[in-house]
């Protein structure tokens, strides 16, 4: 607890000594103590608070402190006279941010108030107030209050609480620099007490410090989190669910939130274009009244046309029609989006919806919505598919001996049985030869039938009755698995046409006119090939290798820098992992890297000392870029040494967001002889969605992005580099 007292006082004046003196020996010739008053201040702790625009009449709480008369040496019986608060931020908010400070009492009554300030007023004096903040000092505004009464007492050896309040500007001065501000006061107090025989006013100063920094919030919405929810397929046309949240109103204040228009539009992991839906609806589904319908926006509205939904747009307004709907003070509501696909729709495209809240006012009625530079953004983790289901073989990278079959989003019902009979999957035969179909329990396969001269493959696949069917939801799940053995040489390339005559699911409906049929490919690799390039192990696998066994030295111990293909690729030594498991540190050893190294001899390929590239860990030339953002300033820097044997001709970068939006690009080329090169360029955020005009461009948000490096070298190749950048400020 912060605790401070006052005994003899600040810098007295000449009077004051003289006072003191006399009192002093007052009490010598007569034989009495000398006596001293003082003030003891004690914090009360509050927790950090929220401190955000409401009406202009609105004070927020930072700060609560006792104020005890405390008379240690003797004990006088003059009351304490307040002549004078200051109060002083020692943090990094300013008099444009907050604009005004009062003291309450305990019982809410305002007692001290007055504007913030820059410098003491006119009517402030050295007798009246404590001195202000130098010319230099850590103080960002200070204000001096004076009781509103014209006397404010404690009586003697009692105490009183004080509330420090603070209002900040409205939320159209407030913009998004304001979310870094921070309050932390520093309360002074000049009092004055009648002390001694005969009774003297005597002055005192005493200081206390808030513990607890309060941050300025202007954003309306305090907690907005994603909620989960089983993503299955819209069926076309119909109505599915594409987003699900809790938005809460937890703050310093008493008023509701009310939500007038939000954005909506695809994030990173979505392809389905504004064509393949009617409409979007918000609902309320807890709470009283739910489910509610809050508002929605329809293909027929004028916005829609005018708007960006695909990935990386600014995205479709949805407006909140209902009227009179708020989330309630210190409450919180859920809600969902839910999407109508149009007839035309294209199976198998996928919504990831974002969702950015762009016109709130808080409180209700306030002339000025929230400022919209500062809504939060929620990216929904499910991705939604349109259709009822999709069954592929994906392109594969042939290493092993087999090659999935998947479905994936099929409605709850599950596959239940697929025919390929007077159809087939057809395939290359001077490529690969499939040798059958091995299912997944709990499917199994019947009538199979393998023509390799002509390429064809036919069978059924069955669910038994009584078992479990696969849906693919919300992962693509495998049914079955093709049987391959590769013909052809090392990056030949085989279709795998799939076509079928019949789909049900473990009703026995009939789903073919609703599943998405999508044919794949086999592409044949020499087992040594980690980074999946050249058609055969080069020294540049075994370095690629033997560096993602490095992870093998953790506790528990693990392969990194490779993804599952790669793993498999490269067990080319025993011992081997089993058919169809993915290799880790027991599997990949040394012996492996070895091998590759062995392979890549025999077979007379080599590594330059400037083919590896840092997309894959791998540390040697291209020469590492060096990127730095400053999000303050929107500065990027982008700095290259060169190395012995390359040389630099040109660069361009281009910065990307998580959600894959381009934010800018530059462009720079070597100068003269100098071996170094250095670029610097500025870069904004994305402009904030609403449909009010911004007035500046935006900073860039704390986060991580992505960095696209593209170096022209001496021998006119370009080296592509992916390097990511964490700012943070």
């Amino acid at each position: 607890m912060n605790t401070q007292s006052a005994g003899r006082g600040a810098t007295p004046s000449l009077g004051t000594l003289l006072g003191v003196v006399v009192l002093w020996a007052l009490g010598v010739l007569g034989g009495s103590v000398p006596v001293w008053g003082q003030v003891e201040l004690t914090e009360i702790p509050l927790s950090p608070r929220l401190i955000e625009p409401g009406l202009p009449a609105d004070f927020t709480e930072v700060f609560r402190f006792r104020i005890t008369d405390v008379d240690p040496r003797a004990d006088d019986d003059g009351d304490v006279e307040i002549l004078c608060f200051l109060v002083q931020n020692l943090g990094s908010a300013d008099e444009t941010e907050i604009v005004e400070v009062a003291i309450y009492d305990l019982q809410g009554n305002p007692v001290f108030n007055s504007p913030v300030l820059t410098a003491a007023p006119a009517d402030v004096t050295d007798s009246d107030c404590p001195l202000g903040a130098p010319a230099v000092s850590p103080v960002t505004f200070e204000a001096f209050l004076k009781p509103l009464s014209g006397s404010e007492r404690i009586p003697d050896d009692d105490e009183a609480v004080y509330r420090v309040m603070v209002r900040t500007a409205p939320t159209g001065v407030l913009q998004a620099k304001a979310q870094e501000k921070n309050v932390l006061l520093r309360v002074t107090l000049r009092v004055e007490e009648e002390l001694g025989q005969p009774p003297t006013f005597t002055p005192f100063e005493v200081s206390i410090t808030d513990s607890t920094p309060d941050t300025i919030f202007n954003g309306g919405i305090n907690d907005l989190r994603p909620l989960s929810f089983a993503p299955f397929p819209i069926p076309i046309p119909e109505v599915g669910v594409v987003s699900r949240f809790r938005l809460c109103d937890r703050d310093s204040n008493s008023y509701p939130l009310k939500l007038e228009e939000l954005f909506i539009g695809q994030g990173p992991l979505g392809s389905a274009l504004l064509a393949d839906f009617n409409a979007f609806e918000l609902w309320q589904i807890s709470g009283l009244g739910s489910p509610l319908k809050w508002g929605e926006i329809t293909s027929g509205d004028l916005a829609w046309k005018a708007s960006d939904f695909n990935r990386g747009g600014m995205g479709i307004p949805l407006p909140v029609t209902t009227p009179g709907v708020a989330i309630p003070d210190e409450g919180c509501l859920d809600f969902e989006i839910r999407a109508r696909t149009s007839p035309g729709a294209m199976v198998g495209r996928t919504v990831h919806l974002w969702v950015q809240f762009a016109t709130v006012r808080e409180p209700p009625a306030a002339p000025t919505p929230i400022d919209p530079s500062v809504a939060p953004l929620l990216q929904t983790a499910e991705t939604v598919m349109l259709g009822s289901g999709v069954l592929r073989i994906p392109d594969v990278l042939l290493v092993g001996s087999t090659v999935p079959l998947e479905v994936v989003g099929f409605p709850p019902e599950g596959l239940g049985r697929v025919d390929v009979q007077t159809r087939s999957v057809q395939f290359d035969p001077n490529v690969i030869r499939i040798e059958g179909v091995e299912p997944v329990a709990p499917y199994e396969v019947e009538n199979l039938s393998v023509d390799p001269r002509r390429g064809t493959l036919r069978f059924s696949l069955v669910l038994p009755a009584g078992e479990t069917p696969a849906t693919g939801v919300p992962l693509p799940q495998e049914v079955a698995r093709l049987r391959i053995t590769p013909l052809g040489q090392p990056g030949e390339r085989s279709p795998l046409i799939f076509q079928v005559d019949r789909v049900e699911d473990a009703q026995g409906n009939d789903l073919t006119p609703q599943v998405w049929v999508v044919s794949g490919s086999v592409t044949l690799l020499s087992p040594g090939d980690v980074d999946l390039q050249d058609g055969r192990p080069t020294l540049r696998d075994a370095l690629l290798l033997a560096q993602a066994l490095l992870g093998c030295l953790d506790d528990p111990p693990a392969v990194v820098g490779l993804n599952e293909e790669q793993k498999r690729i490269a067990d080319v030594a025993d011992p081997k992992a089993p058919p169809g498991a993915v290799p880790d540190c027991t599997t990949l050893t040394s012996a492996d890297v070895a091998e590759i190294a062995k392979r890549a001899l025999l077979q007379g390929g080599r590594l330059s000392p400037y083919e590896a590239t840092s997309e894959f860990g791998v540390q040697d030339a291209p020469p590492r870029p060096l990127l730095r953002c400053d999000g303050r300033g929107a500065l990027c820097r982008l700095q290259i040494k060169s190395v012995q044997g390359y040389e630099i001709r040109s660069v361009k970068v281009t910065l990307y967001d998580s959600a894959g939006r381009r934010l800018g690009s530059a462009e720079g080329e070597r100068r003269g002889r100098e071996p170094n090169l250095d670029l610097r360029w500025r870069v904004w955020g994305a402009a904030p969605r609403s449909s009010v005009p911004s007035v500046a461009p935006l900073p860039l948000a704390n986060g991580v992005y992505l960095a696209l490096v593209e170096l022209q070298g001496g021998d006119g190749h370009v080296r592509r580099i992916v390097s990511k950048v964490l700012l943070l400020r």
